[in-house]
């Protein structure tokens, strides 16, 4: 792992045990991803955020983002994992997508998550408060890494 990768980890306190609560987490989550992912951009479509998807192919997108949270909630934070979301934020950087965009979609998401959860695990909140925690820190952890390529490219501007 790269060492910005692993200082990220050892800050979000995001060893083996988390990453194994967040893919037990994600069992939970992954079967509502299509729907999520349709409810999503049908909200994004309703405000102003319908300029980032003129001319774009929204089934594509679509499919690349349930791609993209699959691979996250897998657990692997390698180096490839860390130029990936590098590339993708380069890539939604050009498009006109900012920082506070990615901040607003994981606040999206991560609201609906902790729903699907708590669904799942009503009568023991022990468990719920692992699972939750775990999500947590896999989203905080691609944030980092997002907001770090964000700073990168101001920085060198």
């Amino acid at each position: 792992m790269s060492s910005k990768i692993d200082r990220y980890l050892n800050l979000l306190v995001l060893d083996a045990q988390q990453v194994e609560r967040a893919k037990a987490a994600w069992t939970i989550i992954d079967p509502h991803m299509p729907d999520l992912i349709e409810r999503f951009y049908e909200h994004l479509l309703e405000t102003s955020s319908k300029r980032l998807f003129e001319s774009k192919d929204l089934y594509a997108i679509k499919s690349a983002q349930l791609v993209y949270w699959q691979a996250l909630f897998a657990g692997k934070f390698e180096p490839a994992y860390q130029t990936h979301v590098n590339l993708i934020w380069e890539r939604h950087r050009a498009t006109g997508v900012h920082m506070t965009d990615y901040i607003a979609t994981y606040a999206w998401f991560s609201e609906r998550f902790f729903q699907y959860i708590d669904q799942a695990h009503p009568a023991d909140p022990d468990k719920r408060q692992s699972l939750l925690k775990a999500i947590n820190k896999v989203i905080y952890l691609d944030m980092m890494i997002a907001t770090s390529a964000s700073n990168a490219f101001w920085v060198d501007v």
